[in-house]
């Protein structure tokens, strides 16, 4: 923690952010260093950091990126990098607040559940075909 105005310089300050605050940065220091450490707030945690990351956001956007085929979208109009970070944090709950996620509101959310919809029947009526197909097989030959 710096100490001295010079410090401040050390620490890439310049020299007009040292004349017009260093005092006052100064001052702010040596305040916190008196605060105990169970009274200081959680250490934030960054959304980037979370174990299952990578995977979650991978699996997000490849879903957009096959509802917007569908609906013969852009991607990034249905889910951008910002909606899908704020929906992870919204369910690992990193973020406390009464809001939702913009992929869970509005005409975003009937957008993806439509076209959801559409894909789980078409899935449906892929599976239903593929059975009577194993059946034939099995039965009449």
């Amino acid at each position: 923690m710096p100490n001295s105005l010079t410090q401040l310089h050390t620490l890439g300050l310049t020299g007009q952010e040292i004349r017009c605050h260093g005092q006052d940065a100064l001052q702010i220091v040596s305040n916190c260093c008196d605060i105990e450490e169970n009274a200081c707030p959680q250490l934030l945690y960054h959304l980037i950091n979370h174990p299952q990351y990578r995977e979650a956001f991978k699996a997000v956007k490849t879903l957009t990126k096959q509802i917007g085929e569908q609906a013969e979208l852009n991607s990034e109009l249905l889910a951008s990098r910002r909606q899908i970070n704020q929906l992870l944090a919204f369910h690992w709950g990193l973020k406390k607040s009464d809001y939702k996620p913009d992929l869970l509101a509005g005409w975003l959310a009937w957008a993806i559940i439509k076209c959801s919809f559409k894909a789980i029947i078409g899935i449906i009526l892929l599976a239903d075909l593929f059975l009577k197909c194993i059946f034939c097989y099995l039965f009449i030959n």
